[in-house]
């Protein structure tokens, strides 16, 4: 026991393999979706109901639909689907290669040979190379055309699916910024959320659930240095010394915007931009389709304006 790193006074923990099982068997992450439509589908309904398909909810086999992991966000389909794609793709190029790697190892006089330089191992050697005294044969680098072509337009092709399944589990599955507009164009002294969401409530005509205005991270890394800096020049400073109360009232200067929100509020300013959270979904696609148009498009391009163009100007900017 010892070499196992017992002593006296170590504290062991006995767990069953049955309770780990079971443990790996709840920690995993659950399908949600499915449980709710077994729930749909049973015409069960209340929150004792929804509450008993949470906990009868199972994880999500290892060969499920790849599009049933929407639901956790659309990032997860893409990342897996892209991982299988670089599966496909390197097997693809293997395979079209092959020509060329069996010339290496076949009777042959028409390809430079490296064999006899023993410095060289031909397993070190690659299907497009040409040889010591290159080649008189096409076939390496018609191979590796062929490898360009198919990874040039196999790309292509993944990313307009990519493109296109982001699309589809946004359309099938509910996410927070689903009910989110991203603003930009704001000045950088709008750090008022209650002054932005009514103008908003205003100008878009929708009920605004929240506003979180996008404060400038690097101005408030700044504050935080500044007040420490201050921190460490006040303790090398003697006690009860006229620089020490002096150094401490500069402590206090710089500990001031940070005391309070409303005083953080007042000292960074923002990036001119913010999110906006509405109440419902189709007050979100109605204010997309109204402002989110090619022509906001080429207005914030050209004179880097707000989403709102010249409809509808926070402080007149």
């Amino acid at each position: 026991l010892t070499s196992a790193g017992l002593v006296d006074g170590s504290e062991v923990v006995v767990l069953s393999r049955a309770l780990a099982i079971r443990h790996a068997a709840g920690s995993g992450v659950r399908n949600v979706g499915e449980a709710f439509r077994r729930l749909a589908a049973s015409g069960e309904v209340g929150a004792e109901a929804e509450v008993a398909a949470l906990q009868d909810s199972r994880p999500f086999p290892m060969m499920c639909d790849l599009r049933q992991l929407g639901e956790l966000g659309a990032g997860w389909t893409l990342f897996f689907e892209f991982v299988l794609y670089l599966i496909v793709i390197c097997v693809a190029l293997f395979v079209i290669q092959l020509p060329a790697i069996i010339v290496w190892y076949w009777p042959h006089d028409f390809l430079g040979s490296w064999s006899e330089r023993p410095t060289t191992s031909t397993w070190s050697l690659t299907p497009g190379n040409l040889g010591p005294d290159f080649t008189a044969s096409t076939l390496p680098s018609t191979c590796a055309c062929f490898c360009v072509i198919a990874l040039a337009l196999s790309s292509a092709l993944f990313s307009y699916r990519q493109r296109r399944t982001k699309n589809a589990v946004d359309d099938s599955e509910l996410e927070p910024f689903d009910f989110a507009i991203h603003i930009r164009g704001l000045p950088p002294e709008a750090t008022d959320e209650g002054e932005l969401r009514a103008f908003l409530e205003e100008a878009l005509e929708v009920e605004i659930v929240n506003v979180v205005i996008c404060f400038d991270v690097d101005q408030l890394r700044s504050l935080h240095k500044d007040l420490q800096a201050a921190k460490e020049r006040l303790e090398e400073m003697p006690p009860d010394s006229v620089e020490r109360r002096r150094q401490q009232e500069v402590c206090d200067e710089c500990e001031a915007p940070l005391s309070t929100p409303t005083a953080l509020r007042a000292s960074v300013r923002s990036t001119g931009q913010a999110i906006v959270v509405l109440r419902t979904q189709a007050e979100l696609r109605r204010v997309v389709e109204e402002y989110d148009t090619w022509r906001e498009a080429v207005t914030w391009t050209v004179l880097s304006c707000c989403c709102l163009g010249a409809r509808a100007r926070f402080r007149g900017r």
